[in-house]
């Protein structure tokens, strides 16, 4: 998580400045070597910043789900996307790899599955033929 990202965002949230050098503190512990990156794990601010982090990604995912008739559910870092359809889902995706290159970061190849709800193991949800899962 880049540093700068989170003080935009808590001042696009409108943060005090006390909240912010209160966070810009909290930053600074893991950051020995002045990378302006990352937070503690574990910390008890960290589920915070995390939550604040992805708010941009949160906020376009709503408008999508009634303009494109999508299903977004995120926890933490987490998150699936459901579509009714192959091409509104590549539509999503691109613009989630958008959002998520502004913020810094990207999804990881690995722990990332795109295809259909058939193909989900155990317990899949049959209510949308095309699915994202990161």
């Amino acid at each position: 998580m880049d540093h700068n990202v989170i003080r935009l965002l808590l001042e696009q949230c409108h943060a005090s400045q006390t909240s912010i050098g209160i966070v810009s503190q909290y930053l600074s512990m893991p950051d020995y070597s002045d990378t302006g990156q990352g937070i503690v794990a574990g910390g008890s601010v960290s589920p915070y910043i995390g939550a604040l982090y992805l708010t941009p990604l949160d906020k376009v995912m709503e408008q999508y789900q009634d303009r494109y008739g999508i299903r977004y559910q995120r926890f933490m870092d987490d998150f699936v996307i459901f579509a009714p359809s192959r091409h509104k889902l590549k539509a999503v995706i691109k613009k989630v790899h958008a959002i998520l290159a502004d913020l810094k970061v990207n999804l990881h190849p690995k722990k990332r599955f795109i295809g259909t709800t058939i193909r989900l193991r155990q317990g899949s949800i049959q209510s949308s033929p095309y699915v994202c899962r990161r």
